[in-house]
């Protein structure tokens, strides 16, 4: 009909690579009829047309689609996260809101977004978390797993920005995006090492902390949703025990219980979570722990 179609909106990565923020639906539809997997139907113009394939056509309208000009917009580099996010939520507003993971999951397609779906989708991950993710369809379960190694990642010294080394300034959302960015860009060896150092904490949690890991369980014994904070801590600790740890289990577990309960942990995951301050503590007190278990005998 020569109609426009509504502006097409393309991030470009650092590769280059355009990737897309909004259309993806139109775009696929386009691509999939050009390549004959479906006829059209509904057609109240051009309904002579109804029933055909793309290699149906005449040659002309072929042509006149093969032809037509897509109007876009790209998203060059380097624009901050919470700029491609605003974007997303302008571009987005008629249709289903998507959350900051979701809009992770389409910016940085590749080896990072494969390892997020590799991990979520085992057995040990399942255990773990009780469960608690089995009917998630907004990627809850992918951003636990982020946070997890974007900071185990952050302390080794691996994200990098501009080239140097990157310094966390309480930006949460740029930390996951660097995070992803860096492990697209590892070897396929290393990508493997992080998914195994993340089985062996899935299985150590369970070993170590048994039932409610990752919960608070309130006076009234109710059990609180899983928690992050808990769950990147705990993680973080349990990457870091032994089978040889095991005949100091009792005590493992009675002290990050005392840990979760304390005043100073649980304000450390209030308000203001993501500031560095508050990582910092939390992580310290875990960290606290594995000195003590690791530094001197500890009876159980």
């Amino acid at each position: 009909m020569g109609l426009p179609l509504p502006i097409f909106y393309f991030n470009q990565d650092k590769l280059g690579r355009l990737i897309v923020v909004d259309g993806r639906q139109r775009l696929t539809a386009l691509f999939e009829f050009m390549s004959n997997k479906w006829p059209l139907r509904g057609l109240k113009v051009l309904d002579e047309l109804n029933g055909k394939k793309f290699d149906d056509l005449s040659p002309v309208v072929q042509s006149q689609i093969e032809d037509y000009q897509l109007q876009a917009h790209v998203i060059q580099p380097p624009t901050a996260d919470r700029i491609k996010f605003d974007i997303f939520d302008r571009v987005n507003r008629a249709g289903t809101q998507l959350n900051k993971q979701e809009i992770r999951n389409a910016l940085y397609q590749g080896k990072s977004t494969q390892l997020l779906n590799q991990i979520v989708e085992t057995g040990e991950f399942a255990e773990a978390t009780e469960n608690a993710f089995e009917k998630n369809a907004r990627m809850k379960d992918k951003y636990l797993i982020l946070r997890f190694l974007a900071f185990e990642l952050y302390f080794y010294g691996e994200i990098k920005a501009d080239n140097e080394k990157y310094v966390y300034k309480n930006d949460i959302d740029e930390l996951l995006g660097l995070a992803m960015e860096h492990i697209n860009m590892m070897m396929t060896v290393d990508v493997a090492a992080l998914f195994d150092m993340t089985m062996k904490s899935l299985r150590n949690s369970c070993t170590f902390f048994g039932e409610n890991a990752f919960r608070m369980v309130r006076r009234d014994g109710t059990r609180s949703p899983v928690n992050m904070n808990i769950f990147e801590v705990l993680m973080h600790m349990a990457s870091r025990l032994e089978e040889t740890d095991l005949p100091r289990r009792k005590y493992i577990r009675k002290k990050v219980d005392e840990m979760k309960k304390s005043a100073l942990f649980q304000d450390a995951i209030g308000n203001h979570r993501d500031s560095w301050q508050k990582v910092q503590i939390r992580y310290k007190m875990a960290d606290e722990i594995l000195e003590e278990l690791h530094g001197k005998r500890v009876e159980n």
